[in-house]
């Protein structure tokens, strides 16, 4: 299918980080949204079984082939 977010793993981690993390923040503007994703991406790299658990979902099975 053209377009199909729960097969593109990305979309696990995006979704994460606006609805878990961003979402809960003040943001003053683009500067600041880009440097606190950054930092919140950064955060994500040093906790494994997070990424992992984004990367769990059925429809992804396909990566762990």
């Amino acid at each position: 299918p053209p377009y199909s977010p729960e097969l593109n793993p990305d979309e696990s981690v995006w979704s994460y980080l606006k609805h878990q993390r961003l979402g809960k923040m003040k943001i003053a503007g683009p500067d600041q949204l880009r440097k606190m994703a950054l930092k919140i991406l950064r955060s994500m790299k040093r906790t494994p079984s997070l990424i992992q658990s984004l990367f769990r979902h059925p429809e992804l099975k396909y990566i762990m082939a």
